[in-house]
């Protein structure tokens, strides 16, 4: 998971942004104090977010484990925006996508119908950036 931080708000900066707030080995953080992805995300409206001239932020954006980045990222599971103060939004995308997985997984342990898990589980992994 990617987690890019961009100066929005008054106040933020490098020296005040807390790269450990999502702390969990899987995260990535990265700052971005041109604000260039949350510019490139908006001006290709990815997930429908943004529109050009715009700067896509506080958002997140969730892709199958098969996706390919190319001209654009493919394979766009859940966005939305806001987060902060909108929790409920995210909660509503991803814990639907986290159950799929799970199931696949189970299937997967067990043995049980191993080639409709492949193709279920290829579409229920997710990797996000926001």
């Amino acid at each position: 998971m990617y987690a890019i931080w961009l100066p929005i708000l008054a106040g933020d900066s490098r020296g005040a942004w807390d790269a450990h707030v999502l702390d969990d080995p899987r995260v990535v953080s990265l700052w971005d104090g041109s604000r260039l992805a949350g510019r490139w995300f908006a001006d290709h409206s990815i997930g429908g977010l943004g529109a050009p001239g715009d700067i896509i932020w506080d958002a997140y954006l969730a892709f199958g484990q098969n996706s390919r980045w190319r001209s654009e990222p493919s394979g766009v599971l859940a966005s939305g925006s806001d987060i902060i103060d909108n929790t409920g939004g995210l909660e509503q995308h991803f814990i639907p996508l986290l159950a799929r997985g799970r199931t696949a997984v189970r299937r997967r342990s067990t043995g049980y119908d191993r080639e409709r898990w492949t193709s279920h589980a290829a579409g229920s992994q997710t990797a996000s950036s926001a």
